[in-house]
This record gives C-alpha cells, sequence and structure tokens, in this order.
C-alpha cells in the first residue's frame, strides 16, 4: 500500500539542521565561524526572556543572532586583524606568561615576542599588556 505521491515527496526531501550555540563566551572568530557554518541561533545564560522566546522562530527559518554578538563580531571585522602568531603571544600574555615564557612555549626568542607585543597594541590601540587582554577579550579575539 502506497502512501501516495505527495508522502514519498517529502521523505526524499532534504531535512533542514537547525543549530543553535548556547554558550557564555564566544570569540570573534568563533562567531564568525558559527554564522558562517549556517548557525540560526545564539543564547548566553544571559539572554533575555525575549531572546529565549525567538528562539521559536528559527523553526520558521528566521535567524535569532542577538545584537551584542552582531556587534562583537562586527568590531572585531572592522579592525585591523591580528596575525595568528600575534593571538598565540596573547593568548599566553592573559594567562600570565613573561615574555621569555611565551617565547618558550612559541619556540620565538624574546625578541620576536616583544615585536609582536609592539604589533598587538598598534593594532589594538592600547599603552599596556593589561590594556591588551582587556580590550581582546572585550573584542572577543580571546577567551579568559
Amino acid at each position: 500500500m502506497s502512501a501516495g505521491p505527495q508522502a514519498e515527496s517529502r521523505a526524499t526531501e532534504p531535512k533542514k539542521i537547525r543549530v543553535l550555540i548556547a554558550d557564555d563566551h564566544v570569540t570573534v572568530l568563533e562567531g564568525l565561524a558559527a554564522i558562517t557554518a549556517g548557525t540560526k541561533a545564539y543564547l548566553s545564560k544571559d539572554s533575555r526572556r525575549e531572546e529565549l522566546l525567538d528562539i521559536r522562530r528559527v523553526n520558521q527559518g528566521e535567524t535569532c543572532i542577538p545584537a551584542s554578538l552582531v556587534e562583537k563580531v562586527a568590531a572585531g571585522l572592522c579592525s585591523e586583524s591580528l596575525t595568528g602568531r600575534e593571538l598565540n603571544v596573547l593568548e599566553l600574555l592573559a594567562r600570565g606568561k613573561s615574555n621569555k615564557e611565551i617565547g618558550v612555549s612559541l619556540y620565538i626568542s624574546e625578541t620576536t615576542v616583544k615585536s609582536h607585543l609592539r604589533s598587538i597594541f598598534r593594532k589594538l590601540n592600547v599603552l599596556s599588556r593589561t590594556e591588551a587582554i582587556t580590550v581582546a577579550s572585550r573584542r572577543g579575539l580571546i577567551r579568559l
């Protein structure tokens, strides 16, 4: 017994997968990668009630990315990009490593670490290590 042509047509249609991300701290690169990969919604523990209710719209094919994440990703894209090595240095800096320890971890000289730090400071428009970490965290470049 056949269910008819409509049932067979629905059975062969590809299913659309809707991705929901629930995370408290997302970096710019992670946010951009998630959106590019097709994430349809994002929630954090600080999500407002309205944002939780908006998730129902995802089933209707809409995207529900909060303005705060969109702003973070946009700010990260508008500023001068840090290189992969600069991000490595920044992450180790945020862990409290000294220039010497960063150099040992990355197999580079202490002078090269200082060069990367000068470049990081210039690109982030900061004057100190602490300020670099704060700005990078706020922009979603690193996780603390």
